[in-house]
């Protein structure tokens, strides 16, 4: 489903992923506000998670998070938010972060598009 044209080079950045769960809410009808945000991302260093990546762009704003053990990446959390959405991507595993910026380079993820 994330490989529609089987890119060799997105098939290695996935290869050493368990899991990825993908929540998505309307923050009027959850209800959802500043310091539930707030304390999602506390909650968050709570669990050894560091912040590895933050971007604004056009109202979007984008955190990615990411926890090791015994040295090595075992998880990322992606936060993304507007005024309307938060979208939260938990995953489980691994991911080489230079060739996922090389990939990212190549196909542009804005959080806008996630987010709509």
């Amino acid at each position: 489903m994330l490989n529609k044209d089987n890119d060799p080079n997105l098939v290695e950045i996935l290869n050493d992923i368990d899991e990825i769960r993908v929540l998505n809410y309307n923050k009027t009808s959850r209800k959802l506000e500043l310091q539930d945000i707030v304390s999602l991302k506390n909650a968050l260093q709570k669990e050894q998670y560091q912040n590895i990546m933050m971007v604004n762009e056009k109202g979007n704003s984008l955190n990615v998070y990411g926890r090791e053990k015994n040295g090595k990446p075992c998880g990322f959390v992606a936060i993304i938010e507007n005024t309307q959405n938060l979208v939260l991507i938990d995953l489980i595993g691994t991911i080489d972060m230079k060739k996922f910026m090389a990939l990212q380079k190549k196909i542009p993820i804005k959080a806008e598009d996630i987010l709509n």
